[in-house]
């Protein structure tokens, strides 16, 4: 029994077994695996994984870029620009900044 009980721990600290997994995420995760990893599960969730830390980087500063772009906004909104010199331009997101020099013709 011993033995058993050895097996069972080296296996315990090099696996990882995984309960309640929808069907569907299954599916795709083995597809992944066998497709890009050989069917290698380890190599692909550590891929798995190295892509959500990331996107979780790439989230955070493109978060901070753009309350960086609304503060510089905001800042151009406050200031006091000549009526004849005003031009107005929507962004993408549909807010409307007002910027020197422009025309209001086009």
């Amino acid at each position: 029994m011993n033995k058993i009980e050895d097996l069972k721990q080296k296996l315990s600290s090099i696996s990882l077994g995984i309960s309640r997994i929808p069907a569907d995420t299954k599916r795709d995760f083995i597809s992944l695996a066998n497709a890009k990893f050989s069917g290698d599960y380890g190599l692909c969730i550590k891929f798995c994984l190295d892509q959500a830390l990331e996107y979780q980087m790439y989230k955070k500063v493109q978060d901070e870029m753009n309350m960086k772009l609304d503060y510089i906004i905001s800042k151009l909104e406050e200031k006091e620009i000549p009526k004849e010199s005003k031009k107005e331009i929507t962004l993408l997101n549909g807010r409307k900044i007002i910027v020197k020099g422009g025309n209001q013709n086009g």
